[in-house]
């Protein structure tokens, strides 16, 4: 399986010859398993539209003025529809600038419904799990009350019994996941993963439903979109808004002139809907990314940063800042290679190879849906073309071999594409460099 997905990376690897494809890399570091989805998937990101207001040099979908691809209301229909399924939690709303779609305010009233309907669902069922289990601890008080005298157990041949158990159990995990790293069984690997992929993205909690919705604020200021503030603190949004840097040089540096005094505009139109601020319960966050081929500083520390240059030098306000880094394809690739230091980044991102991250690379909880409906592991695969596909899934297709679409996933149900392979190529070094990257930001403190 391995040497496949090795094989299958050789048309679209971002690489230098003499480095590990990364399939290999991840295998040789113990968690091959993690070349698979998770058993949940917990976000479906939309790409809506190609078309936006502005050029940046660092973008990888090549969004702008003159793209004319938008998502249809169908395709969206059938996306509101996966989205509903009970694993969802998030739906990302991205572009291009997602404002431009001629359907985008009929989205988010829609999305706001199927958000509705998803928390009264999850309220119905804790209410019944609550109820049941107030039974069940009922029923064991009841049956302690009855008891009049000690019970007298072998404790020595009931530990000893436990303990082989446990140690039984923890041998077949190990050594599952040692044959999976070694020798990549697709079922055996989903089938392995899944306690340890729930483990992982939820920690244990459950994720409320929400809506994201990404901007890169400048649109704000542009006519007929001024209203959008006040109609996203009313269906409770949550933005995610991208702004390079607090100096308007180096922001403007990478999106155009003018661009950061339009930015701060439309941070300044949030904030006096509530969004930033304490007790408001409006989420608004600040994406950044690095101005060249370096990897993003720390996390943490641009944020306290950010926070407070914003706030003495404009009196803006935010929640969260996520530090991503730059992928190698698209527009950012065009730019390495203008430059003859592709090579050059590659070794950066290569030798940055954090295995920490690799549990929480986003393309193993959530599914990205093009313009046109097909499904991609991420949007990063959408730029190379390189779609979720019928043989990816855990159950072998007889049909000829195609790319998955959204409308599939309607028919077939959600669990059609958890677990399914992953489609791994040298740009996935990005998201597993430094702190590891994901559209949330980085993956480790």
């Amino acid at each position: 399986m391995l040497a496949s997905l090795a094989q299958e990376q050789s048309a679209t690897e971002v690489i230098v010859p003499e480095h590990l494809p990364f399939a290999q890399r991840v295998a040789q570091s113990g968690k091959a398993q993690f070349l698979f989805a998770a058993e949940e998937l917990s976000t479906l990101q939309i790409n809506i539209t190609k078309r936006c207001n502005l050029a940046c040099k660092h973008c990888h979908v090549g969004a702008g003025p003159t793209r004319t691809e938008n998502m249809s209301r169908e395709i969206l229909l059938s996306c509101l529809a996966v989205f509903e399924a009970d694993s969802m939690a998030t739906l990302d709303i991205t572009g291009g600038a997602p404002e431009l779609n001629p359907h985008y305010r009929w989205l988010i009233g829609e999305a706001t419904k199927a958000v509705a309907k998803k928390t009264a669902s999850k309220t119905i069922d804790k209410t019944i799990s609550d109820k049941a289990a107030d039974k069940t601890i009922d029923k064991t008080v009841s049956a302690k009350a009855v008891i009049t005298k000690p019970v007298t157990t072998n404790s020595t041949k009931d530990t000893g019994h436990t303990d082989r158990n446990a140690a039984s159990y923890t041998n077949t995990t190990t050594t599952t996941g040692h044959a999976t790293a070694a020798a990549t069984d697709h079922t055996t690997a989903a089938a392995t993963d899944h306690t340890t992929a729930t483990d992982h993205t939820t920690h244990g909690q459950t994720l409320q439903p929400k809506i994201i919705t990404r901007t890169n604020l400048a649109i704000l200021s542009e006519p007929g979109f001024d209203d959008l503030p006040k109609l996203w603190a009313q269906h409770n949004i949550e933005v995610v808004c991208s702004l390079p840097h607090w100096q308007a040089r180096n922001t403007d540096r990478q999106r155009g002139e003018g661009v950061f005094e339009a930015a701060l505009t439309g941070l300044k139109a949030l904030n006096d809907v509530g969004y930033g601020k304490e007790g408001s319960g409006l989420i608004v966050n600040i994406v950044i990314n690095p101005g060249g081929a370096f990897l993003p500083p720390a996390q943490a520390s641009a944020q306290r940063e950010y926070k407070q240059q914003l706030q003495q030098r404009y009196g803006l306000v935010f929640n969260d800042l996520l530090a991503l880094t730059n992928n190698p394809v698209g527009r950012f690739r065009a730019f390495l290679d203008a430059r003859g230091i592709r090579d050059d980044y590659m070794q950066r991102l290569y030798d940055a190879f954090n295995p920490a991250t690799i549990w929480a690379v986003m393309c193993r909880t959530q599914l990205s849906v093009d313009v046109d409906g097909r499904l991609f592991d991420c949007d990063f695969n959408q730029v190379i073309d390189m779609p979720i596909r019928l043989s990816d899934r855990k159950e072998a297709s007889s049909t000829p071999d195609r790319a998955v679409t959204i409308h599939d996933v309607e028919r077939d149900g959600l669990e059609s594409v958890t677990g399914r392979r992953l489609r791994v190529a040298g740009h996935c070094y990005a998201c597993t460099a430094g702190a590891g990257s994901s559209c949330g930001g980085a993956t480790t403190s």
